[in-house]
């Protein structure tokens, strides 16, 4: 065994109630309350995350957060929560584990549905990025954005600006920012924990500066899905202070690859199926020496997750991959093209409960278990190989040290 690569310990906030109540009144950013920012009968919108981040466990913060609105005057009534679905298709059945039930008896809840074509036209971004928002933004006084800071695949992180894009954005803004990722520009960076030079993230920034939301609630969680940190505030400064966090807390260096890294993305919820896992397989590539082996463990208990990723991994090499997406880009296929980087790179072995068959056409060899992975990693190494675990490959961001 070479190492174990997890995240720098941190202890989970004692009274979260106490601390959402401070971080409501003295913002992280030293920006005014978010009592100074309403007044007595307005109209509140507030984004929470799509049931994929339902281990942000939004449903700790949003009634103290309903409590605070009433307590200055905006009763539940004039208070409506918006599911942040971005691109994905609305779960209903998911409210109870997203925001809980008493949140869920309290106020109106509706999913974002980005396919509608109802959204309102607010504007374009410097990259010619339309932006069309849903309309409840429009008929609501203010706007709060709540959600959780983690590494993200494509915009370096999320939380903040996605409550907006992709969050609450028509399908028309989200493919289009999503749509920066093929920019060729060799001066551009897009993956976890990159900000600078990251097209999309950068757009989202001007989309969220045309919305302009009144607060921003973002928390940080440990391995367990418990609060560390909470970060509040203006929608920009408090969310970059909670980068900055995330990234002392979850980036690891990495002074000597190993042969073989054996990562998970932390269980249920994160790995209910391939898609979503995808992350934790990319970020453990940052362990791991050129050529080398990954063993991946995700339960997959509801299959690949997604019918364009999977039937763009059919269509064989990266080269391929990057002609279909010239051709039409979709979030999905940018996904696979990912996925395909890494197994064209690694060998990954994939203890999950998806076919043979399924596994297989993913580019990956199927094990049963880890011990059947093992062994057919050992009937290959003529010698020793060095190994590292990583345990929550889906939190934390190996980074080589060259």
């Amino acid at each position: 065994m070479q190492a174990i690569l997890a995240a720098n310990e941190v202890s989970p906030i004692g009274d979260p109630s106490c601390a959402i109540k401070q971080a409501l009144d003295k913002p992280i950013d030293n920006s005014e309350p978010l009592a100074d920012r309403i007044q007595p009968g307005q109209r509140v919108l507030i984004t929470t995350v799509d049931y994929t981040k339902r281990w942000f466990r939004p449903h700790v913060f949003l009634p103290k957060l309903l409590d605070y609105l009433n307590d200055h005057g905006i009763p539940d009534n004039n208070i409506t929560i918006l599911i942040a679905n971005g691109p994905l298709r609305p779960r209903p059945d998911q409210h109870r584990c997203i925001i809980g039930d008493e949140v869920q008896q309290r106020v109106a809840v509706i999913d974002h549905d980005s396919s509608k074509d109802d959204h309102v036209y607010i504007g374009t971004t410097t990259q010619g990025v339309p932006v069309y928002i849903n309309k409840l933004v429009q008929e609501h006084d203010h706007l709060i954005v709540t959600g959780g800071i983690s590494y993200d695949l494509l915009a370096g992180f999320s939380g903040g600006r996605d409550a907006i894009c992709p969050g609450i954005c028509g399908a028309e803004t989200i493919k289009a920012n999503h749509n920066l990722a093929t920019l060729s520009d060799g001066s551009y960076e897009i993956g976890p924990g990159l900000l600078t030079a990251n097209p999309i993230h950068e757009d989202m920034m001007a989309i969220s500066s045309l919305v302009k939301p009144t607060f921003c609630f973002n928390v940080v969680c440990d391995d367990l899905g418990k609060h560390v940190a909470y970060f509040s505030g203006n929608w920009d400064t408090a969310w970059h202070l909670g980068c900055r966090q995330v990234q002392q807390y979850f980036a690891i260096p990495v002074y000597e690859p190993a042969d073989v890294v054996v990562a998970s993305v932390g269980g249920y919820p994160r790995d209910e199926n391939f898609y979503s896992s995808v992350k934790g397989l990319y970020q453990s590539t940052g362990a791991v020496k050129p050529g080398g082996s990954i063993i991946f463990l995700a339960e997959c208990s509801e299959g690949h997750g997604n019918s364009t990723f999977f039937e763009s991994m059919l269509l064989g090499s990266t080269n391929q991959l990057e002609l279909s997406l010239a051709s039409a880009f979709s979030v999905p296929k940018q996904i696979a093209f990912l996925h395909a980087q890494i197994i064209e790179n690694f060998r990954v072995i994939l203890v999950s409960s998806l076919s043979d068959g399924e596994c297989r056409r993913l580019g990956m060899t199927p094990a049963s278990s880890l011990t059947e992975a093992i062994t057919l990693l050992r009937q290959e190494k003529r010698k020793k190989p060095e190994v590292a675990l990583l345990p929550q490959a889906d939190l934390t961001l190996p980074i080589p040290l060259k």
